[in-house]
């Protein structure tokens, strides 16, 4: 729904900004898949979150399932956001429709804000992106925005796109 599933912001690293500043805290912590685009990582720093990296493997450089749970069972309650970003900035590293029914998985077993930062999403060449959002609306914020996919680089227009009663909390 436009009216209460969408929030407009400052570019695809406003949205990354407001999801992190919205749901953490000093020591909670947000897992960042690594390689990654450094502002998950500042702006966990800035919320003195701890910003735990997913040390993903060559030449794949994707998080599993397995991973994903070890991470989340190792930090517990003090994982407050995991970040999912794919294709991956900057490896440009995409997941299976497969694998991302699998992340979903293990997800849902847990009380955790996904920040899904699909930006690149619009750019995939060779087989089929799916959303995770589409397979787990409850717990994803879907991090996209217009300076990639639309080649407007100046244009800073970003959104999040996530449950209204997550969503308006960050709003404000």
């Amino acid at each position: 729904n436009p009216e209460d599933e969408v929030f407009v912001t400052e570019g695809a690293s406003g949205a990354i900004s407001t999801i992190i500043d919205g749901f953490c805290n000093r020591g909670d912590v947000v897992l960042v898949p690594c390689p990654a685009y450094t502002l998950y990582r500042i702006n966990a720093e800035m919320r003195n979150a701890d910003a735990v990296e997913l040390e993903t493997k060559a030449p794949e450089f994707k998080v599993t399932p397995q991973l994903l749970k070890d991470a989340l069972d190792k930090y517990g309650d003090r994982v407050k956001v995991v970040v999912l970003n794919y294709p991956v900035n900057p490896t440009g590293v995409s997941y299976s429709p497969d694998e991302v029914r699998a992340l979903a998985d293990v997800l849902k077993q847990y009380d955790v804000a996904v920040l899904d930062d699909e930006i690149y999403a619009d750019l995939i060449y060779e087989g089929e992106h799916l959303s995770l959002a589409k397979v787990l609306p409850e717990q994803t914020l879907l991090v996209s925005g217009v300076s990639k996919n639309a080649a407007m680089t100046g244009w800073r227009i970003g959104y999040i796109c996530g449950p209204s009663d997550v969503l308006k909390p960050l709003a404000q």
